[in-house]
């Protein structure tokens, strides 16, 4: 299958992939409600769904600016990977770099508050998923851009990247219980929770995209306690979307400040 190709399937997906995350959400919150436990939090939920709808609304801003990037780099290679072989090969190299990515934020640097929102809710269901700063689509390209170099077709290099951030959605819950012989080899809930986990043990392990093999190569492969607390210890979500955003940067920047001026004092 080729990119023009990809890109019709891909685009056909979106309606059923968006009605599947719906139905999704409202039977894990009917199930909650079942078993009296408290999955959801009307306030996080909200805050979660508001995120969505305002990255759904710079997403195509944030897609075209990566496919420029990528394009351009693109035009400075002269080697392609093509047919299936191309396809799986370019899935492997971006979840590898997903995996990179990934480690890069949760490093103390400049890149960290492009990703910190995303564990900053104390509640751990599907919407959590939705839950991401409105800058990460602008960062994008740097961390993809080498898949370029392999020889990846960059709309094949999107494709398989939004096809990762939506088998992230489905990690993101309570409910799906240890996976027997697939933990270990490719992300699951179980998994996915212990990187949510508040302890920094916990939230720099299972980097992974899809595969589990790059955390497994890298040592930082962690599997489920049942002592797991959600969130970031030491800090409370903000309940305004707007001082969300900026304070992982506000944040930061102080960190920063802070540790130039004990080095010059």
């Amino acid at each position: 299958m080729q990119p023009d190709a990809l890109t019709v399937s891909a685009q056909k997906l979106i309606p059923f992939i968006l009605m599947a995350y719906v139905v999704c959400i409202c039977i894990e919150m009917v199930i909650g409600k079942l078993i009296a436990r408290k999955l959801y939090d009307f306030d996080d939920t909200l805050h979660n769904l508001v995120m969505f709808f305002v990255n759904r609304m710079m997403g195509g801003l944030g897609g075209a600016f990566m496919f420029a990037i990528l394009a351009g780099v693109a035009n400075y290679v002269p080697w392609k990977l093509t047919g299936t072989i191309g396809i799986v090969a370019t899935f492997l190299i971006v979840d590898l770099l997903f995996y990179l990515q990934h480690r890069v934020f949760h490093s103390d640097s400049i890149f960290a508050p492009f990703h910190e929102i995303h564990h900053t809710s104390e509640q751990y269901n599907f919407t959590t998923t939705l839950r991401a700063s409105v800058f990460l689509p602008f960062i994008n390209p740097i961390f993809y851009a080498p898949a370029i170099l392999f020889g990846c077709d960059p709309v094949t290099v999107i494709i398989c990247f939004s096809l990762i951030q939506v088998y992230q959605f489905f990690l993101h819950t309570q409910l799906i219980p240890h996976l027997g012989p697939f933990e270990g080899l490719v992300n699951t809930p179980s998994t996915h929770r212990v990187h949510h986990g508040n302890r920094r043990e916990q939230y720099e392990s299972n980097l992974g995209g899809v595969l589990l093999v790059w955390d497994r190569i890298f040592r930082s492969y962690a599997v489920e306690k049942p002592d797991l607390v959600f969130g970031i210890k030491g800090s409370k979500p903000e309940a305004n979307f707007f001082v969300a955003q900026v304070k992982p940067f506000v944040c930061y920047a102080k960190r920063w400040i802070k540790r130039s001026d004990s080095r010059f004092s």
